[in-house]
């Protein structure tokens, strides 16, 4: 159950690190345009828990001996431990009929298999091997749901934890088998009336329990929420500490995060004040049943229709019946709770990315890197316009740069080109090839993008640039670093190419960052070069734009600049407005125009010079 819940908030915790990818105008790591198909809700049980079983053939492999070892292990325990509850109380009740008082002989033979089999029951016994089979086959499970969760997020536009269904082969399933063996077995010796009084304790039982599952698990779902709640506060205070210190913000933020863990402990408590109160019911239903059976069974003793040895055999017996019950309730209620702290990873998992591969896609072949828009258009799902009627070509080893107001469709377009949406109209073709008909690996395989935050992992330099190329030597790291004029920053730590960046690259400035990203591209060497913003940063300008220049060389180049001084070498220079392309020329051309380019050539020089 633990587990379950873990794995929720992991992915809690990845949606809401993704998140903070979103700006006003188009995110490059999330699909926020065509949005992610996502599950609809079940109309009944039947389709809520098919979305369950759907998903197993994803986790557990039937191709898989060590799985198939430990199923068996596991299976063999539950049947030999339905053998155990019922030979250890009955040699215990012939034992006590064997024994003759006064004659000093010991029935030590059913006093040896009795004290045998509860051996065997007991965790010296079968438990040993039946609990590491479970833990081998959950362990399995939760590797393949944490690593197909990461996958799953990971290709979508922007821990399903099921190794607790075991609980309905291993559990669920044996317990009622208990039952009805245990049914029989009380028949078989005592007649009806105790059999039906078994029967209507378990009855009852178990349809309290089921109906106080449903109560708890309203908290349980509103407890899943809370911990959400507190573990995305959490992440925001820590991300944003720099600017929590700088307003003078701590005490506040203690105060809300005080708010929200206290929500979740309240949260915490009415649920286990219903647990508490449900089990104390149960628990009346459970010795109102083992009182009348007694009663019953005594006077059968009372009347010579069975011994007193079948009486102290069904006391015995009465701790396996009792448990069993429980069990069969705890197991409804453990598996309520599973599926509702698993209801948002099931819908994580069922929700599709808008852009797949198409049907019988081919691979990108990128000879020159000629790309053509043509007539482009993309919106919302919400009906937003962003990019109307873009026709644009550009020559291989071309770079064009687009400008304009923020929200304006710029990072729009980059993110079309990569496929993290689809276009709404008109195709986009590099060397003639629609990006739509090739296989996504190969497009970004082909494609380099420097944005204008770079993430950087918290790894070294080293492990950071050679991301581009993950088979790249030291030595050609160390070459593309010093193509991006960073090389002389890194010998400058006492670590050198091994300095650990820091979470998200705390340790390194703006411009190093995105130096170690142009870097990082260099080094992948791709003929298609997106640069969304990468001259933004305010050190060492000059140092950037001689790397960007390197980059650019020979490369076909998109560049989304917001310092118009760092494009006026640029082919073509495109302003956006509103998602047209208000004006097309170079630099100079476009000063000659005395048009919106113009304006903010001006008003960036202007204030430059103040």
């Amino acid at each position: 159950m633990r587990s379950v819940i873990t794995l929720a908030l992991s992915i809690s915790t990845l949606l809401v690190s993704t998140e903070r990818h979103l700006d006003e105008e188009a995110p490059l790591l999330l699909g926020h345009g065509n949005a992610s198909r996502e599950l609809a809700e079940p109309d009944n049980w039947i389709e809520y828990l098919q979305g369950f079983v759907l998903f197993m053939p994803h986790l557990w492999s039937l191709h898989d001996s060590k799985f198939l070892c430990a199923l068996a292990v596991r299976s063999v325990v539950v049947l030999v431990d339905r053998y155990l509850k019922i030979y250890v109380p009955g040699q215990l009740g012939l034992a006590f009929d064997k024994i003759v008082p006064g004659s000093g002989e010991m029935p030590w033979g059913n006093i040896a298999l009795w004290s045998i089999g509860q051996l065997l029951d007991s965790r010296a016994g079968s438990e040993i091997p039946g609990k590491l089979a479970s833990s081998h086959i959950q362990n399995m499970t939760e590797e393949k749901a944490r690593i197909r969760s990461l996958e799953h997020l990971l290709r979508l536009d922007s821990s399903f934890q099921v190794a607790k269904t075991e609980a309905v082969l291993f559990q669920v399933f044996p317990v009622f088998l208990d039952l009805v063996i245990a049914l029989v077995y009380v028949n078989i010796l005592f007649g009806i009336y105790p059999t039906l009084a078994i029967l209507s304790m378990s009855a009852i039982y178990i349809s309290t329990g089921t109906a106080t599952s449903s109560w708890i698990q309203q908290q349980q779902r509103m407890l899943n929420e809370t911990s959400r709640t507190q573990s995305k506060v959490e992440h925001d205070v820590v991300s944003n500490w720099y600017t929590v210190v700088c307003f003078d913000r701590i005490k506040d933020e203690i105060v809300h995060y005080a708010a929200v863990v206290r929500d979740r402990l309240d949260t915490s408590h009415r649920k286990n004040s219903r647990f508490l109160i449900a089990v104390g019911m149960q628990d009346c239903i459970m010795q109102a049943g083992s009182t009348g059976c007694v009663i019953l069974i005594m006077r059968q003793v009372s009347t010579n229709q069975t011994s007193i040895g079948m009486l102290v055999n069904f006391m015995f017996y009465w701790n396996p019946i009792r448990s069993t019950v429980k069990q069969l309730t705890n197991s409804y209620e453990m598996i309520s709770n599973i599926l509702a702290c698993a209801e948002e990873i099931l819908r994580f998992h069922f929700t599709e990315p808008s852009v797949i591969d198409a049907e019988f896609a081919k691979d990108l072949v990128v000879a020159n890197g000629d790309i053509r828009f043509h007539n482009v258009g993309f919106s919302y799902e919400r009906g937003r316009t962003i990019i109307e009627r873009l026709d644009l070509s550009i020559g291989a080893g071309q770079t064009i740069a687009f400008v304009g107001e923020s929200g304006g469709g710029k990072s729009t377009i980059l993110g079309l080109l990569l496929q993290f949406y689809d276009v709404c109209k008109g195709p986009i073709t590099i060397d003639g090839q629609d990006i739509r008909k090739v296989t996504l690996s190969s497009l970004r395989k082909a494609i380099g993008i420097v944005p204008q935050n770079p993430e950087l992992f918290n790894k070294s330099i080293l492990e950071n640039v050679r991301y581009g190329r993950s088979n790249a030597t030291d030595d050609e790291v160390e070459t593309a670093c010093k193509a991006a004029a960073i090389h002389d920053r890194i010998i400058e730590f006492s670590a050198g190419y091994d300095t650990v960046v820091g979470e998200g690259g705390v340790r390194m400035s703006g411009g190093e960052r995105q130096r170690l990203a142009i870097a990082r591209i260099l080094l992948k060497n791709p003929k298609v070069v997106l640069l969304d913003e990468a001259t933004s940063a305010v050190d060492a300008e000059a140092k950037i734009q001689k790397a960007v220049s390197d980059l650019s060389s020979g490369r076909t180049t998109i560049i989304v600049a917001h310092r118009l001084s760092t494009i006026v070498k640029a082919h073509h220079i495109l302003v956006v407005h509103k998602g047209i392309i208000v004006e097309n020329g170079t630099h100079d051309d476009l000063l000659a125009k005395k048009g919106r380019y113009d304006a903010l050539w001006k008003q960036q020089t202007l204030t430059k010079e103040d």
